[in-house]
């Protein structure tokens, strides 16, 4: 079969187009063979749909073109989409955002879910999703970004970290002044004297207020008061593995997101994992020996990191090696085909 991933997206849409050419599949990627309706394709997959609005909220023009789109292809292939997230980061709620995802919720033919609390969340927000057949595959892998002729120790040592110090990794965007707030407040509370954090994240909240700059400042002086190690550029796909290989434990400061990538990031390099216990995060690290803790609660947080100072991280991230192996893209992609295929 022809299968088109309607995405531009760079990374994670590798693992899923390796799945489905594994199984014999002729795969093409592009959100513009969508929306410019190119191509002749047996399945189309959806991943984002603020794709498609350029990452804008969507006017109810916007909005027309693309279900004008969907109609189109649904008359010419099997439409399916995998919920990466309940909203655009920050937008939860918003009233257009909720149209354009309602679109795709009820015109694709079928819906994959990386949990089950995605499911609930969907379903709730979205009734017209009850109605279409649905499937959920837990966990997947990062391995096209596995880099195994790098040497931990001299990656550690680029970063002036000491052989015996725990390497706490915060990686990504932090969306939110309260998730800053979370880790400042839990690692100062931790009192794990070698601790020392990797801060390969930016803070990009606030805009240009007063108050916005006052909080970057803040952020950036405690950071260095903590001798964080502090990398605020953007690190294409290639150079990830130089950060995850370094640290020792990964840390999501997440506040209420339903879910992130970043528990399948780390698993797959052997980290150890620390995540809040809502949403999807407790179905991610279910059967291993990663830490939860209560989202927002910078004690919980602090006790997490205090346990994992105190674990045997080295074991548990063999263990999580071989659990993220376990998931590979291959049987996600199989799940969606019979989803897609049979409804089931």
């Amino acid at each position: 079969m022809r299968i088109l991933i309607a995405s531009d997206e760079p990374c994670f849409t590798v693992g899923l187009a390796r799945g489905y050419a594994l199984l014999g599949h002729e795969v093409l990627l592009g959100a513009q063979n969508f929306v410019q309706r190119l191509g002749t394709f047996d399945i189309v997959h959806f991943l984002w749909p603020e794709e498609y609005t350029c990452r804008q909220e969507p006017d109810d023009s916007t909005l027309a073109g693309i279900s004008d789109a969907l109609d189109w292809w649904g008359q010419r292939a099997r439409l399916l989409i995998s919920v990466n997230n309940f909203y655009p980061h920050g937008l939860e709620g918003n009233p257009a955002y909720r149209q354009l995802y309602g679109l795709f919720y009820s015109k694709c033919h079928a819906i994959h879910h990386f949990s089950n609390a995605s499911r609930e969340a969907v379903c709730r927000e979205w009734p017209a999703a009850l109605s279409k057949p649905q499937a959920v595959t837990t966990g997947f892998n990062y391995e096209h970004l596995l880099r195994c002729d790098a040497d931990r120790t001299a990656l550690r040592d680029a970063l002036g970290v000491n052989p015996g110090d725990m390497v706490v990794l915060v990686f990504g965007t932090l969306r939110k002044w309260d998730e800053v707030r979370l880790i400042m407040k839990a690692v100062s509370a931790a009192h794990v004297p070698n601790l020392r954090l990797l801060i390969v994240a930016r803070y990009s909240v606030g805009g240009l207020s007063a108050r916005a700059w006052l909080k970057r400042k803040m952020w950036d002086a405690w950071c260095r008061w903590h001798r964080a190690i502090t990398v605020g550029r953007f690190v294409p796909d290639e150079q990830v593995y130089r950060y995850l290989m370094a640290s020792d434990v990964v840390l999501v400061p997440r506040i209420n997101d339903l879910s992130s990538a970043l528990p399948a990031l780390a698993m797959t390099f052997g980290r150890m994992v620390i995540a809040p216990n809502h949403g999807a995060f407790p179905e991610y690290l279910a059967g291993s020996r990663n830490l939860l803790y209560e989202s927002g609660i910078a004690r919980s947080l602090a006790a997490a990191i205090r346990q994992a100072a105190a674990s045997d991280r080295e074991e548990i991230g063999r263990e999580n090696r071989q659990l993220a192996a376990a998931k590979p893209w291959s049987s996600i992609a199989e799940v969606c085909l019979k989803l897609v295929r049979d409804g089931v």
